[in-house]
């Protein structure tokens, strides 16, 4: 009888632990799917802030929406500076990609900033800023406002 509730108590601990580890952690998936769209390593102490993916299906066509707000520490500060210096400002290379960003915020009924932001274009198609006429728009477009603090992302792939 010992040995019958030692091995029900073994194999009940045994599925616990391994149930922890299946547990999923959206937030940390969110983080991963971001950084793997933008192909950017965003520092860890970002905060997600709104998060839409409609990627699925078949072929996986979606879009993929998300806000991020930066903290107050050294890593954050870095990564702010790193944009500064890396990513583009406006004007934009061409006027596709002028409203595909618009049309990320006219949803968020925000008012397209005029000025202090930068901004980082990723064609996943051809890393060429003119094909935004291809047939396929499979892109990321990241953009930092300097005066909110946030950085907000829009991946097509359709």
């Amino acid at each position: 009888m010992k040995r019958a509730i030692l091995f029900f108590t073994s194999l009940l601990l045994i599925i616990s632990v391994c149930g922890c580890g299946l547990i999923r952690n959206e937030k940390a998936e969110q983080y991963s799917e971001i950084c793997r769209r933008l192909k950017v390593k965003l520092p860890h102490c970002v905060v997600i802030e709104e998060y839409e993916d409609t990627h699925g299906g078949f072929l996986g066509d979606g879009t993929l929406t998300a806000t991020v707000r930066f903290g107050d520490d050294e890593e954050c500060e870095a990564f702010k500076e790193n944009i500064k210096e890396t990513w583009a400002m406006p004007p934009f290379a061409n006027t596709m990609l002028s409203n595909a960003l618009k049309y990320y915020f006219e949803p968020l009924e925000m008012k397209f900033p005029q000025e202090n932001y930068y901004y980082y274009y990723l064609n996943r198609y051809t890393n060429n800023p003119e094909s935004m006429g291809a047939y396929t728009q499979n892109f990321s477009l990241a953009t930092y406002i300097e005066d909110k603090n946030e950085l907000y992302i829009y991946v097509s792939d359709m």
